[in-house]
């Protein structure tokens, strides 16, 4: 390691109260999330941006853990609301197009010869779920939140996409979506797994139930 990178970790660690080993993994941690999220809409950083200026007006210095602090948490959650109502763009609002489109192409299934090709019912019920899904600004956003929570507790290991066989992904097109499908598995496995970490959070032990807080030991 050249000897000035070395000097910049060594004064990084007094700073921090980290080893020199600590700092050079929260360092190549925040490189690889950099990685990771440097495909992101530029609006979802820059609404990212906002609300991390929301949480500094709101942040409490004797509440450093505002995320486990219920008054200051709810406080949070009606801040961003509020915001994001300042935000939204006026106008009508229309059912995506194209979405009945979509569902259509769904329920053909993939081309003939394809393994999953006969899944006739699997394809249909797909397309029901996508038209059920996109009926309303709620529905969207419920099931999103959905998703969104069953990535949190149990991703989808970018392993085990790569052990699809290449073979089901003869052509071009197919591979590179493919391989799309790969890079957002391990943002999503990579990043969630950062997420449960700050939260301190652990998987529900019932459906519908909220995450439990990883308690600190008593000092």
């Amino acid at each position: 390691m050249p000897e000035d990178l070395r000097k910049q970790l060594e004064a990084a660690s007094q700073m921090t109260r980290r080893s020199v080993s600590q700092e050079v993994v929260s360092r190549l941690n925040n490189s690889f999330g950099r990685d990771r999220d440097k495909d992101r809409d530029p609006a979802v950083r820059a609404i990212s941006f906002l609300i991390s200026e929301l949480l500094t007006r709101i942040y409490w210095p004797q509440a450093s853990q505002w995320h486990g602090n219920p008054f200051l948490f709810r406080a949070f959650k009606i801040g961003v609301a509020k915001l994001l109502d300042e935000l939204e763009p006026k106008g009508e609002m229309m059912v995506p197009p194209r979405v009945r489109e979509w569902a259509d192409e769904i329920k053909k299934g993939p081309p003939a010869g394809h393994p999953l090709a006969k899944l006739e019912k699997v394809w249909a019920e797909k397309s029901d779920h996508l038209i059920r899904t996109w009926k309303s600004p709620s529905s969207v956003a419920s099931a999103a939140v959905r998703k969104t929570l069953s990535n949190l507790y149990e991703p989808i290991a970018p392993e085990d996409l790569r052990s699809i066989r290449e073979a089901e992904y003869k052509d071009e097109k197919s591979r590179g979506l493919f391989m799309r499908l790969i890079e957002q598995s391990e943002r999503t496995w990579y990043g969630m797994s950062d997420v449960r970490r700050d939260l301190q959070l652990t998987k529900p032990e019932k459906a519908n139930a909220k995450p439990k807080r990883i308690s600190k030991p008593k000092s």
